[in-house]
């Protein structure tokens, strides 16, 4: 099992909406939940690191508001006590390129 685990998505590709952060958008409301699947599993399967997908949906939709256009990579981070942190970033952010390099997925 590994500590941590991290994986981030590209919401500005995803076709999250941007423009409907203050309200309820179903389209986006649907576009989270695949993702906190998505990121349950990896972890799960990558780190043996269990993560709960209702804890992963609250801090998104505490986390949202300050979500903007500028800066729409959503990185996911659980450690092995299953301490959760969520960043935004933006393409220039030097996370962004580790992001989508295989050794440190699999570190």
């Amino acid at each position: 099992m590994k500590d941590t685990f991290n994986m981030g998505y590209d919401l500005l590709q995803a076709g999250f909406d941007f423009e409907a952060i203050s309200k309820r958008n179903n389209h986006n409301v649907e576009l989270l939940n695949g993702i906190a699947e998505d990121f349950v599993k990896a972890a799960r399967q990558k780190a043996g690191i269990n993560c709960d997908k209702e804890a992963i949906l609250y801090r998104f939709y505490e986390a949202v508001p300050l979500l903007s256009i500028a800066a729409p990579i959503l990185i996911l981070y659980v450690t092995s006590e299953k301490a959760l942190e969520i960043k935004f970033i933006n393409r220039s952010n030097p996370l962004f390129s580790n992001l989508f390099v295989e050794d440190l997925a699999k570190a």
